[in-house]
């Protein structure tokens, strides 16, 4: 960016008023989406022996009976990135609502023969509205409205389906968090995102006493109803004795991403208000920052299966908490002898090795040049900081999806 032209936007921004982050990084960012983000290099990809480790199956038992004796004396709770609204999962049919607000079967079959993908995806929703989870839900809507949900689908009329389902006029789905919309059926009634973790948590960070740590993390527009939802849940499953312990906390506006326009000027919306994107996953850092636990097992808002299908999560849930609290406490009882650790080669090799045998990184390259003094400092700082442990999907032929090594500084 021209100095120039930095000195006329900053003047601009100045103007603001409550603007979710600092007029500085603001200018950072455009100066970011001018300049462009550099790929990662891939040095290459994790192999079972390097990067990936198998765990035995006397080895798993032994990790599932260390989680299991940890919850009831160490602080463990899941933590779920809840803050999405559901736009997304209804972003092509608006798109199709926008541009033909009353569009119907016939003249969307026509777009699908054309090769259109979002009637494609509209048409797969309308044709296939009885299988979603949501469909009770959505007739008993109809009937409470005097709509003929049957009539509707019958005449093609998918123009009106669609906001039913994702306006305002209707159930108003689009505008709400993910979490809160039926995902699961089952006979006795279908089950939200937020009622599938809350039943997995149930299932595997539960303690003795019954008591369930869970965390979301929501929108400030949403919490109103998802507190409220969370009152009927959990006075649903109360009665098996359970004692729920449910936290929320925002994703802080500081982590928030400027809209820019295809020129990189600031994007205003119809008031003339300058718009900002919430961040990524990545923003939840700070979330998780200031949660106080000793362990805390992560798992996003749509990543979750009906409770027939989910022993498998419980078991390898639990052989990844067993196996975190290990790794903890050989870092522990490292760092805890710190000071009486000898600063000759012998000792600080031994550490080196033991980074390079649990974490398969290896450091000797980049101490080298160090002094005993400065490797100790500096591995010291390696080990003095989170843990963390991830599951891999067993790979069966599909391309993508594993780990790989990337070239990075520490």
């Amino acid at each position: 960016m021209k100095e120039t032209e930095k000195r006329e936007l900053e003047k601009e921004l100045r103007k603001e008023k409550n603007l979710p982050i600092p007029v500085e990084k603001i200018l950072e960012q455009i100066e970011i989406f001018k300049i462009g983000i550099p790929y990662i290099k891939l040095y290459k990809p994790c192999l079972v022996g390097e990067g990936i480790k198998v765990i035995s199956d006397d080895k798993q038992q032994e990790y599932i009976n260390l989680f299991t004796d940890a919850l009831d004396k160490k602080d463990i709770f899941k933590f779920v990135p809840a803050s999405g609204a559901a736009t997304r999962m209804f972003k092509k049919q608006l798109a199709v609502l926008l541009d033909d607000p009353e569009i119907d079967e016939k003249k969307l079959k026509s777009s699908v023969s054309k090769g259109d993908e979002e009637s494609l995806a509209t048409l797969d929703f309308f044709e296939n509205l009885n299988r979603f989870a949501f469909y009770d839900e959505l007739k008993s809507f109809s009937i409470k409205n005097s709509y003929d949900l049957e009539e509707l689908i019958g005449n093609g009329e998918v123009a009106d389906v669609v906001r039913l389902v994702a306006t305002e006029e209707g159930l108003n789905y689009s505008n709400l968090p993910k979490g809160s919309i039926p995902f699961h059926y089952y006979p006795e009634g279908s089950r939200t995102a937020f009622e599938e973790h809350l039943i997995e948590a149930m299932n595997y960070v539960a303690n003795k006493d019954g008591e369930v740590r869970i965390h979301f993390t929501i929108s400030p527009e949403h919490e109103k109803d998802v507190r409220q939802l969370f009152n009927s849940l959990v006075e649903k499953h109360a009665a098996q004795n359970w004692i729920f312990k449910i936290d929320f906390s925002f994703q802080s506006s500081s982590t928030d991403t400027i809209s820019v326009t295809s020129d990189n000027k600031p994007f205003r919306d119809e008031d003339g208000k300058i718009v900002f994107r919430p961040g990524g996953h990545g923003a939840l850092l700070k979330n998780l920052n200031d949660l106080k636990a000793d362990i805390i097992l992560i798992k996003n808002i749509d990543n979750v299966v009906q409770e027939y299908l989910s022993s498998d999560t419980y078991k390898y849930k639990k052989i990844l908490g067993g196996y975190l609290l290990s790794l903890q406490e050989k870092v522990f009882n490292l760092l805890t002898e710190w000071d009486n650790l000898k600063s000759d080669d012998q000792s600080i090799e031994e550490i080196i090795n033991f980074i390079n045998e649990e974490f398969d990184i290896n450091l000797k390259e980049r101490l080298d040049s160090k002094s005993s003094a400065e490797k100790k400092k500096y591995l010291f700082e390696f080990l003095n900081r989170p843990v963390r442990v991830c599951g891999m999907v067993k790979k069966e032929g599909h391309p993508g999806g594993g780990p790989f090594f990337v070239v990075d500084d520490l």
